[in-house]
C-alpha cells in the first residue's frame, strides 16, 4: 500500500498506525490510498467509495484519516443556510445579559456577530457606548461594558450614542453631543486592529461638511456608503466614498421616498432592504441600489401593541434586533432578538 512514508507490507502496518499518531509522516493530512479492506493499517477500513482509509469508528468509517489538514468534502456535513430567507421571522424573545434597568437602547453588531455596541446609561440620563463580545453566534454575550477599547472616545467632552461598527469592527460610526451646544455631530473612531483601542474619532464630513442634525448613522457592509436620518424629516440619507479616509464621504443622496419613523433602522447587507418605523416595524424592499425605498408594509410576527423599532440585522438576514416595551422586559425599552427558522 503506498502512504505518506512510502510503501508498506502487512507486518508493517501496525507500526504505521503509530507512526501515523506519533506524526512520522511529514505530509500534513496524509491521504491513505486503498483498493480493499486488507490494504489499510490497523484500526482503518476502505472505503471503497473513495478508494481511501479512513479511521474506524462506533458508527463505522466515518472519519477521515486526516487531523491537521483539509478534511475530504466527502466527510463535511454541508453547513447550508442557517435560515429560510423567505420564512418569517420567529416571535422576538428578550436577549440576555444586555438589558439593564437603567437602559440599553441600540445595539450594532460587526459582520461575523461576534462583537457589539450598545447605548447605554449607567445614570438614567446620560448615554455612554459600550460593548460585549462573545466566541460564536450562538453563545450569549456577556454584559456589556465601556472597557479600554472605547475609553478615548468617552473620555471626550459631551455625549456619544448609536454606535455602528463596519463590518470588520476596526472602525465605529456613532453621534456626539456637544456639552454645551447640544449640537450632534456625526463621528468615525478607528483603531488598527480588533483587539486594540479606538481613537477618539473625528467629525464625519459629507461634501467637506461636517455631518449634523443626522440621527443614527450606519455603515455599508462594504463600508463604502453611510446611511442616516435627516432629524427634521426622518428621511433615509446616504453618501458615498471611494476608498482613502472613513471620515470624507461625498454625493449625498435620498434613499426613501416616505419618513421613517423615528429614524431608527436597520438595513441588510446588500443595501436592498430596509426595515424601520415606530411604534411598528415595517420592511421595504428594493431592485437596487439606484433607487430609493418606498413605502414598506407591516413585518409579519415582530410588532406588538406596544411601542417597537428595528435597530439591526444580521449579515444573512436571519436575525433581527428590535427594541420594544412590550411585556417581559427589565425597564421600559428593551432590546429583543427574533430569528427566521431553517
Amino acid at each position: 500500500m503506498a502512504g505518506c512514508c512510502g510503501t508498506l507490507g502487512p507486518t508493517m502496518r501496525t507500526v504505521f498506525s503509530l507512526l501515523m499518531i506519533l506524526g512520522a509522516c511529514t505530509r500534513p493530512n496524509p491521504a491513505l490510498d486503498c483498493d480493499g479492506i486488507d490494504d489499510c493499517p490497523s484500526g482503518f477500513t476502505c472505503d471503497l467509495s473513495r478508494d481511501r482509509c479512513v479511521m474506524m469508528g462506533d458508527g463505522g468509517a466515518d472519519s477521515a484519516v486526516a487531523s491537521d489538514g483539509p478534511v475530504d468534502a466527502a466527510f463535511d456535513a454541508p453547513s447550508g443556510p442557517r435560515c429560510n430567507p423567505n420564512a418569517a421571522f420567529g416571535a422576538p424573545t428578550l436577549v440576555p445579559n444586555v438589558n439593564s434597568t437603567l437602559g440599553t437602547f441600540s445595539i450594532a453588531l460587526t459582520e461575523d456577530e461576534l462583537t457589539a455596541f450598545f447605548t447605554a446609561t449607567d445614570n438614567g440620563s446620560d448615554y455612554v457606548l459600550k460593548l460585549a463580545s462573545r466566541g460564536s453566534k450562538e453563545a450569549a454575550f456577556p454584559l456589556p461594558t465601556a472597557g479600554p477599547a472605547l475609553a478615548s472616545i468617552t473620555a471626550e467632552t459631551g455625549m456619544e450614542s448609536f454606535p455602528a461598527p463596519s463590518g470588520d469592527g476596526l472602525a465605529v460610526y456613532f453621534q456626539r453631543a456637544n456639552a454645551t451646544t447640544f449640537t450632534v455631530t456625526t463621528t468615525v473612531a478607528v483603531r488598527a486592529a480588533p483587539n486594540l483601542d479606538f481613537g477618539s474619532g473625528a467629525a464625519v464630513r459629507i461634501d467637506g461638511n461636517s455631518l449634523v442634525t443626522a440621527g443614527h448613522p450606519q455603515i455599508s457592509a462594504s463600508g463604502l456608503t453611510l446611511y442616516w436620518t435627516d432629524d427634521t424629516s426622518f428621511v433615509l440619507r446616504s453618501a458615498a466614498r471611494t476608498g482613502g479616509p472613513l471620515d470624507a464621504f461625498f454625493q449625498q443622496k435620498f434613499e426613501s421616498t416616505m419618513s421613517i419613523g423615528n429614524g431608527r433602522f436597520a438595513l441588510s447587507a446588500d443595501e436592498l432592504t430596509l426595515y424601520y418605523g415606530s411604534p411598528e416595524i415595517y420592511v421595504s424592499t428594493r431592485a437596487s441600489k439606484n433607487v430609493q425605498f418606498g413605502a414598506g408594509s407591516l413585518v409579519p410576527v415582530l410588532n406588538s401593541t406596544s411601542s417597537d423599532s428595528a435597530l439591526a440585522v444580521s449579515a444573512d438576514n436571519c436575525v433581527l434586533y428590535l427594541s420594544s416595551s412590550r411585556a417581559g422586559g427589565v425597564r421600559a425599552a428593551n432590546i429583543w432578538i427574533a430569528r427566521r427558522p431553517q
